[in-house]
């Protein structure tokens, strides 16, 4: 059977459609260095953000706490140490071991105090996730105000604008019409 039919002028045009991932050749997924519970999330997927911008927080009720205790255990080892050394103030040449031990027993004390200090101001500042170069948000790992995380939990996946591309696997056959 015959057809008969208009001939139109039309654009033909092909395209080919495959699925991948945003990639860079500087990419990082962040962390939170020690467990708690999510305070706030402050940027989403496809975000741009700068270097030394704060991504995401942990509460630092518990936090701060510690970090008090910590300031005040020091002060109180700091008090005792410095009433020892008075009291043994000029006896370096005749100290006794028992003397020798009771200011060196607080001299330790007083170092380990402060240590706890130094350690309870770097959990503080280890609560906020803090981008470490200019770039954009790839993924945001399925957390949310009030989830506890613990130092193993991804948080945030960072790629360098500079350096960002889109990875695909694309069929042989269709490679040629890729531009």
């Amino acid at each position: 059977e015959v057809e008969v039919g208009q001939v139109k002028v039309a654009s033909i045009s092909e395209s080919i459609s495959s699925s991948g991932e945003v990639a860079s050749d500087k990419k990082v997924t962040l962390t939170f260095s020690s467990p708690g519970k999510v305070a706030w999330v402050g940027v989403e997927e496809g975000q741009e953000v700068f270097k030394w911008q704060a991504l995401a927080s942990l509460d630092t009720t518990i936090l701060n706490t510690a970090y008090q205790q910590a300031r005040n255990n020091y002060r109180s080892a700091q008090a005792t140490a410095e009433k020892v050394e008075d009291d043994l103030k000029g006896n370096d040449s005749d100290e006794t071991y028992a003397e020798r031990a009771t200011r060196t027993s607080a001299q330790v004390a007083r170092d380990n105090a402060y240590e706890s200090v130094v350690a309870a101001e770097e959990s503080l500042r280890n609560a906020t996730i803090i981008a470490p170069f200019a770039g954009i948000v790839t993924q945001v790992h399925s957390i949310f105000p009030g989830m506890f995380v613990s130092g193993a939990n991804q948080v945030i996946t960072l790629a360098s604008a500079d350096a960002i591309y889109f990875e695909a696997e694309i069929n042989e056959v269709d490679v040629i019409n890729v531009p």
